[in-house]
């Protein structure tokens, strides 16, 4: 139904009760909540004050009541790890605008919504209240909670909150790119709905441009990306807006918001939009430009600076004083926390460096990494994964990892499927990638009292480093906290260390000591790439030595399949195409081998039984640096949503909720917009090299054929679960799985689903979308995980490099036929 002018307005919540969970979550897949296996097995009713629960750890709790006030906020101490349940009354089936803030998600009438834990305030969902009863269940862990329930003033409309907008800088007219939040408050799938784009310079309207605004599931948000040509002559104090109206196709009243547009000079700090590769949204970054540039021939450095929890990039910039030999260019990890720098936030940073480096037309030897607090942990993660693109790192304030600052998931491995999940979670593990920094400077900056992130992760950094690196420096500020003003950023000791430091060209580097746990994630050193592992998601080493003039390559590799060696990076081009290289690589030589032999100038290697041979580039059908997994890594590509509509009516519901779930999750977490589509309205061919996500099994999703094929070794029904020649079954399991699209030599499918509608709501709510949460290629999760825990994952593991079942990497918790 849509939302009719003058519907009844909600008066308010009845029946408000709180409940206290106790201990606290891991960043872990593993969840043990004893109100979410109700939630999942379906006997999760409308609490009573005194009603009775038994924890998972034995002990009993009691729903207590509580009342909101006026405003709809509420105080309790059973909120800061725990549960608020109500209900609301109406008198006629309507369509309102849930707005809440300070919680982790929602439950409305069994529909899971995204919360607002980080209280943005902008989290704005629109729900179908049923005639009589309807129940509300928040998760919350902040103290409190706030929550109105409000009438929608049209069945489409724009928000006002959470534009992404660019600056207009005084002299340009590139067309710029911009986003705003748009609402379908109707039931029913919209297809026809138009945006109208036009901008206003000193009360003048410009001329307007219309675009089709892609599907909108039903009751859902979604924004949506926009680009408008800058006005002519503009000047510092101008007034410039954006103006949004939009409508459906056969409808002439528009809904409409203008969105001021600060106008800048060319040596102000400037917001950048552009265009993710993750998911086609409109992201930005902020540049702080240089001043007068010295008298120096050579390209501006850039300083690529990661801001910390909590902390916009414009204002991460806008901490440093214009430097006259190099730019600040500080990306936003797509939202003010967002992903710690890790996971989709790392490819972000990286998506602003090569495009502002680009633009800017900064020295690949002169790009440096710092940040603080989370920040200073984004720095010693993408330091270490990254090591060739920075002449040196300064992390300040920084935690090294989820393990030492927050315990995630610290428990053994003594439980074989527990380490497949901990192995998923490598690209973490900031240590295991320690040998990266030794080629590059370190400087490491934090304050004696921080009372945020403790000195010992500073000073544990400088007992693994300190003996071991020949250009690392630290320095702790005696008596300072965690923030002591802009300095603890734009230290000058730390920018003198920077200038002290710049990369080798290719050509000039001799040795290489590079470790990588995935491929996918990255492959290359300098002039070597890894190109496939023996075990995924295990650390890879490549430790070699040029002998320029003998062109003699010598070293020795650990768990790498295939490698690559770019001899024209190696020797800067200056090879012959009548010379030879040779190599001595673990037990095996090889040579002399002409480099005219060589496709591409690269000489390519794969390990086979004991021994290194001549090889081919990686075949597009196994996995490589173009996709290798693990499951998160489905979630980019342009990546696409696809609803199952095969099943049941219910098993048709669940699809659409948990997949505008999550497409609402990542919007909120990761500023992100992405497509949605039914099975019956997906076109295979228009989107072949796009990664793609299923929702619902091979019997109710029917895309399942069209991009899975007859050769996955997965397979999933309404009855139990195909992994290779093993199964499982049950009504209550779920599949998470990567798996390649069929093809396709690039794009990857996701599979969530489950076998019975127990099975579907065991993956509703898992922290897909949190960082320092590992999830292999597939995983089999069972209902009863949120009650016992890891016993609940009955098996998962990872794929061999021809994408089938391979056992060596694979855990199950017991035989199966």
């Amino acid at each position: 139904m849509e939302s009719q002018p003058g519907a009844v307005v909600i008066s308010g919540f009845s029946r408000v009760v709180v409940l206290s969970t106790a201990g606290r979550r891991r960043r872990s897949l593993i969840r043990r909540d004893v109100v979410e296996a109700e939630l999942v097995n379906g006997s999760m009713l409308a609490p009573r004050s005194g009603d009775s629960i038994q924890l998972v750890d034995g002990k009993t709790a009691r729903w207590e009541e509580a009342e909101l006030d006026p405003d709809g906020r509420v105080q309790h101490a059973s909120l800061r790890n725990g549960y608020l349940a109500a209900t609301v009354h109406v008198d006629s089936e309507q369509v309102v605008l849930l707005r809440a803030k300070r919680h982790s998600f929602a439950v409305v009438n069994g529909r899971s919504l995204p919360g607002d834990p980080y209280g943005y305030g902008f989290v704005v969902c629109p729900i179908l209240l049923h005639k009589g009863e309807n129940s509300f269940l928040f998760r919350c862990n902040k103290g409190g909670l706030a929550v109105t329930l409000e009438e929608p003033r049209s069945g489409w409309m724009l928000l006002d909150g959470d534009p992404t907008l660019p600056d207009v800088v005084v002299g340009e007219n590139d067309r710029l790119l911009g986003a705003a939040v748009v609402l379908n408050a109707t039931g029913r799938w919209l297809d026809d709905v138009r945006l109208r784009v036009s901008v206003k310079h000193e009360g003048k309207t410009g001329k307007a441009a219309e675009l089709d605004v892609p599907a909108l599931p039903p009751l859902t948000s979604r924004k949506v990306a926009f680009s408008f040509q800058p006005p002519v002559g503009v000047s510092p104090d101008d007034s410039v807006t954006v103006r949004l109206e939009v409508a459906r196709r056969d409808k002439r009243t528009p809904d409409a918001r203008e969105f001021p547009l600060r106008v800048r000079t060319s040596n102000q700090s400037r917001r950048r939009t552009f265009v993710s590769t993750i998911d086609g949204s409109v992201q930005y970054y902020t540049v702080q430009p240089r001043e007068s540039a010295k008298d120096d021939p050579r390209p501006p450095a850039l300083f690529l600076s990661l801001h910390g929890a909590g902390v916009k990039s414009q204002r991460q910039a806008g901490c440093y004083k214009a430097k006259d030999w190099g730019d600040v260019v500080a990306p936003d990890n797509r939202r003010p926390y967002g992903f710690d720098w890790e996971d989709w936030g790392r490819i972000d940073a990286m998506e602003a460096l090569d495009l502002a480096a680009k633009r800017l037309g900064s020295d690949p030897l002169r790009t440096y990494l710092t940040g603080h607090s989370m920040g200073g942990h984004g720095t010693w993660q993408i330091g270490a994964i990254y090591p060739d693109r920075f002449a040196a790192i300064a992390p300040s304030a920084g935690w090294v990892s989820f393990r030492s600052y927050v315990g995630a998931d610290a428990q053994s491995d003594d439980d074989p499927v527990r380490a497949m999940l901990h192995r998923a979670g490598n690209s973490s593990n900031t240590l295991g990638l320690l040998r990266n920094y030794l080629q590059q400077g370190v400087y490491v900056l934090h304050g004696e009292k921080d009372d945020n992130v403790p000195v010992s992760e500073a000073r544990n950094m400088r007992e693994q480093l300190g003996l071991r690196h020949s250009n690392f420096a630290y320095y702790e500020r005696p008596g300072a906290g965690h923030w002591w003003g802009n300095q603890c950023m734009d230290w000058p000791p730390l920018f003198d260390f920077f200038a002290q430091n710049e990369r080798k060209p290719s050509h000039e580097v001799d040795r290489v000591d590079f470790v990588t746990v995935s491929p996918a994630i990255s492959d290359r050193y300098e002039w070597v790439s890894v190109l496939s592992q023996c075990e995924s998601m295990v650390p890879s080493r490549v430790s070699l030595a040029l002998d320029r003039k003998a062109r003699v390559f010598v070293g020795t590799t650990k768990n790498v399949r295939r490698l690559a060696i770019d001899l024209d990076r190696a020797f800067g081009g200056s090879l012959a195409a009548d010379a030879d290289v040779s190599i001595e690589l673990d037990d095996t030589k090889l040579g002399p081998i002409a480099i005219e032999s060589l496709p591409s100038r690269r000489l390519l290697l794969q390990f086979n039984e004991g021994n290194w041979q001549l090889a081919k580039d990686v075949p597009p059908s196994e996995k490589g640096p173009h996709r290798a997994g693990p499951f998160k890594e489905a979630f980019r590509n342009r990546v696409l949503l696809i609803v199952g509509t095969s099943g049941t009516s219910k098993e048709n519901a669940w699809a659409l909720s948990k997949a505008r779930y999550d497409a609402e999750t990542f919007w909120y977490r990761g500023n992100g917009s992405i497509d949605v589509v039914r099975d019956d309205a997906f076109e295979a061919r228009a989107t072949a090299d796009r990664n793609v996500i299923l929702y619902g099994n091979a019997e109710t999703n029917s895309a399942w054929g069209r991009v899975l094929g007859r050769d996955c070794p997965l397979r999933i029904d309404r009855t139990g679960i195909a992994v290779g020649k093993k199964r499982l079954d049950g009504p209550d399991l779920a599949l998470l799985a990567i798996y390649p699209r069929l093809g396709s030599e690039v794009a990857s499918v996701g599979i969530i689903a489950g076998t019975g509608l127990q099975g579907c709501r065991t993956v509703d709510r898992l922290p897909i979308f949190v960082s320092g949460v590992g999830i292999p290629d597939w995983v089999v999760i069972s209902s009863s995980m949120f009650t016992t825990g890891i016993e609940g994952i009955p098996a998962a593991g990872f794929f061999d490099h021809n994408w089938q079942i391979d056992e060596q990497q694979s855990a199950w918790r017991k035989s199966k036929k």
